[in-house]
């Protein structure tokens, strides 16, 4: 497979980057595991049993999972890397476990999880978090040695990791039973255009399409499959609220209604892609959401402005306010292309309207520490993956986690959070879907980003690899029922 950002440690305690957390998924195991049609599948917990008042959580453990250098995974471990993860307090996974007070070993294939208060978020952790060997992880003061390599209980066992590949083996005692491909190698290249030479080439098999116009080249070639398959994609123009020119909800919709949505999709995702309803999932949309869309409306934008103060300076046609030149940056990845054509996009059409908005890319590592660490940035184009039970909603928009969690826009909405708390804490599902729709339209008002559209991933693959999901993959993980005929190996 090429990819071409490097991944960070492969450490289910310190693992922050996507594309690692991919190769985690190879490589460990989680308490459960999510389908496509948002059921909860056992994965290291077998069975499980949830209290009446949602505060007791107990999950039994089967008795066959070992970890690669054969020592049989318990409770204790289980125990062990939730116990570090709640007292580092990850970015990634704090907000869903929150709630929790104690975790309790019953016995060795027995824990159980003992609430402060009732949390469906609950289940994002459980599905997400890998678990480690404790006897290999616990009184380090840093991971260096356990990061060189790596022990988990999953699918595939890892081999060496080197500036330029990271190598997994089969594991051959896999509870589940040994996966059909020997082994998988991760080849680290420059940029993607050098992902996509080495695919045609034959050099790798697989590689993620960034850009849309890879795919029509792509799909000509006898030799390769595309799969619009990876789970789905929410592309945002993200504002940082704490800057002036923000703050203001009508500024920020009059932004949102100067985007040509359509045409976007219709230019750089050749028309796969489809118009956000807030951030309700594409098949999650009704004819009662229709109206949570911004249409093109570069009037009424203007209009918006106005009435906030904003004139158009006749000089350069730019809008200012109080000496104020409405003007900002964009930050985005480098190496995604589309993300900067869609940005070159929006810079025409919101110059139209007096707004300038200039382009910056960023290397990922600069762009990570900016944004989700420093947080010293106007705005930036990124996107968010939505998988069933996870908590996107809650971490990125509650204003809770302005300090504590990924809402590093700085938005905060009294309205919004409670909505967010009652999908939260309540179990009912029409109760949950009268507040997910009332949080829609409260956001809809009071927007807190751009929506700009949803787009699977594209992935191109090898004719010889049988067996790839049609419908969506959840992760690498789906690696695992694919094979080869002997034939063409």
């Amino acid at each position: 497979m090429g990819i071409f950002y490097k991944p960070t440690e492969i450490n289910p305690i310190t693992t922050d980057s996507s594309i690692s957390a991919n190769i985690l998924d190879l490589v460990f195991n989680t308490l459960v595991r999510f389908s496509g049609e948002k059921d909860v599948r056992p994965e290291i917990a077998e069975r499980w049993e949830i209290s009446a008042d949602g505060l007791t959580w107990t999950f039994h453990l089967r008795n066959d999972v070992y970890f690669h250098d054969g020592t049989l995974l318990t409770a204790d471990d289980v125990k062990f890397i939730f116990d570090k993860i709640i007292k580092r307090k990850n970015g990634g996974y704090v907000n869903s476990l929150k709630y929790v007070q104690a975790i309790r070993i019953l016995d060795s294939n027995t824990i159980q999880f003992q609430l402060k208060k009732s949390d469906q978020l609950l289940w994002d952790a459980l599905g997400v978090v890998s678990i480690g060997p404790r006897h290999l992880l616990e009184g380090r003061s840093d991971f260096r040695e356990y990061n060189a390599h790596p022990i988990g209980s999953g699918p595939y066992t890892f081999v060496r990791q080197t500036e330029s590949e990271i190598v997994l083996q089969a594991n051959e005692h896999y509870f589940s039973g040994r996966p059909y491909l020997d082994s998988i190698e991760f080849k680290i290249l420059q940029n993607q255009p050098a992902c996509l030479n080495h695919l045609i080439s034959g050099d790798v098999d697989m590689v993620f399409l960034l850009n849309p116009e890879d795919h029509g080249a792509l799909s000509q070639i006898p030799y390769l499959t595309i799969y619009d398959n990876w789970y789905p994609l929410l592309y945002m123009l993200t504002l940082n609220l704490k800057d002036e020119l923000f703050r203001s909800p009508s500024v920020r919709k009059a932004i949102s209604l100067s985007v040509e949505r359509p045409l976007i999709i219709q230019r750089i995702l050749k028309g796969k892609g489809k118009i956000p309803e807030g951030t309700i999932m594409p098949e999650r949309m009704t004819e009662a959401t229709k109206g949570l869309v911004d249409n093109y409306q570069p009037a009424l934008a203007l209009k918006l402005l106005q009435a906030d103060g904003w004139q158009i300076d006749p000089s350069d046609y730019i809008l200012r306010k109080a000496g104020r030149k409405f003007e900002f940056t964009a930050l985005t990845l480098e190496g995604h292309d589309s993300n900067t054509r869609t940005l070159q996009m929006m810079q025409e059409q919101l110059r139209q309207i007096g707004i300038q908005m200039d382009i910056k890319t960023l290397h990922f590592e600069e762009y990570v520490d900016l944004i989700f660490r420093q947080r010293k940035f106007q705005a930036n184009l990124v996107y968010q993956i939505y998988r069933p039970f996870s908590d996107n909603d809650n971490s990125f928009w509650h204003s809770s986690q302005v300090e504590e969690g990924l809402n590093y826009s700085f938005y905060r909405n009294a309205v919004v959070d409670g909505y967010l708390d009652k999908m939260r804490f309540l179990w009912e599902p029409h109760q949950r879907e009268d507040a997910y729709l009332g949080f829609q339209t409260a956001m809809h008002d009071d927007p807190p980003a751009i929506f700009l559209f949803w787009r699977r991933m594209p992935i191109a693959i090898r004719k010889r690899f049988r067996g790839v999901p049609e419908t969506r993959m959840e992760s690498l993980r789906d690696l695992v029922n694919v094979w080869v005929p002997k034939e063409e190996q």
